[in-house]
């Protein structure tokens, strides 16, 4: 039987307080159907959506408890369908967006999940998810169970409770807090005020290695040393876990200018045979015992100090999430031609960038806080990464 309910891990904790700081910290899964194609029904949505929360009760979760019993627990107000016209957005960013894509779920009442149904000449659905309470293997197991639930298929049930991340990194020691002394990517923040931005870009890749490439291209771009993170699902891992908690550790990386795909994938490589995604989770356990308000605080605070002195803790986090199961996100009428993983926006982070693959191409999109991606520094930088994808080289495809 599944538990009834878990407790809030460390790393959850510093997202809740992300969420706080710039909201909506959420994971947003973009799929674009082919113009005219037909998208499900708000009411199928519906009934596809209840049967989620019997699927996955962490979807109907809500925060329970406070300071060292915070947890997540049965009561949350269900998923709802979000209604939208996107017939003046073009899809490749947020300028234009639906203001539905900048809606908050609020982890305290719920609900945790929506599904936003866009209208349009080129029709859309986003799965939307609290990146407190689900990582990005949480939220494609959600996507996976509302797909097949909306094609009427039988669906085995998600368990609610453990195990924890810090469960999966018991025995690793902690990595070091580092001295914040990376830049940013895009060059001197103009300041931490204005929101988070993010943009798109398909790139038509020419051969594999496409994250040592990202990498590699990201040094380039910048002209200086990178500390990025990059994270690791530690389901796969260990042996492989069936749960949406937030399993996810991030293996940090130096990346130098002019190194190369190789070198990229070789200190990628070290970091994760050394277990560098566990010593991460490691160092967050105690978070556990640090009141949500304190770590709001202490995050504006290192985020405007960064934003005045260029100087930050980690660079970029750089999400390779792999070629993307469109048949298992297709029901009826409506099979996407791609699909993107939007990255949540934060004052303290200079950069997020995720690459899912497709039919089409590969698919990336940043997000940076505004100061960052002011003077289309953003979108000349996505470019550049796109081209050094549509170059060729790194090996075979993979």
């Amino acid at each position: 039987m599944n538990a009834p309910g878990r407790a809030v891990s460390g790393l959850e904790r510093a997202w809740l307080a992300a969420d706080r700081i710039a909201p909506p910290f959420v994971n947003q899964l973009l799929l674009d159907a082919s113009p005219g194609a037909e998208l499900p029904t708000a009411g199928a949505l519906e009934a596809a959506l209840a049967g989620l929360v019997q699927a996955c009760p962490a979807v109907g979760a809500r925060l329970h408890g406070a300071l060292g019993g915070l947890r997540w627990a049965p009561g949350g107000a269900p998923p709802v369908v979000v209604e939208a016209d996107g017939s003046g957005w073009d899809g490749q960013g947020s300028p234009g967006a639906p203001s539905a894509l900048a809606a908050p779920l609020d982890p305290a009442r719920g609900p945790l999940v929506s599904v936003l149904r866009l209208t349009g000449p080129r029709p859309r659905l986003v799965v939307r998810s609290h990146h407190a309470a689900f990582d990005g293997g949480g939220a494609t197991l959600v996507a996976d169970v509302l797909f097949a639930l909306l094609r009427g298929e039988a669906v085995e049930p998600v368990p609610f409770g453990p195990p924890t991340d810090a469960a999966l990194a018991a025995g690793v020691r902690p990595e070091a807090d580092p001295a914040p002394a990376a830049p940013a990517p895009t060059g001197p923040s103009t300041g931490p005020g204005g929101g988070s931005v993010w943009v798109r870009r398909r790139a038509a890749l020419v051969g594999g290695q496409v994250l040592p490439r990202l990498l590699a291209a990201l040094a380039a771009a910048a002209g200086a040393p990178l500390r990025v993170g990059v994270p690791a699902d530690l389901r796969r891992r260990h042996g492989g876990v069936r749960s949406t908690a937030n399993l996810t550790g991030i293996a940090h990386v130096r990346i130098v200018p002019g190194g190369g795909p190789g070198e990229a994938a070789a200190a990628l490589a070290a970091a994760l045979a050394a277990q560098g995604p566990e010593a991460m989770v490691a160092n967050t356990a105690a978070w556990v015992h640090l009141p949500v308000w304190l770590m709001v605080a202490a995050g504006r605070r290192a985020a405007a100090m960064a934003h005045a002195t260029g100087r930050w803790a980690t660079s970029a986090t750089v999400s390779n999430l792999g070629r993307a199961p469109l048949g298992r996100w297709s029901a009826g009428g409506f099979t996407p031609e791609s699909a993107t993983w939007i990255p949540p926006g934060n004052p303290g982070l200079p950069l997020f960038l995720s690459a899912t693959g497709g039919p089409l191409g590969v698919e990336l999109c940043a997000s940076a806080p505004a100061g960052l991606a002011s003077d289309g520094r953003l979108v000349a930088l996505v470019e550049r990464l796109a081209a050094a994808l549509e170059a060729g080289g790194g090996g075979p495809a993979a």
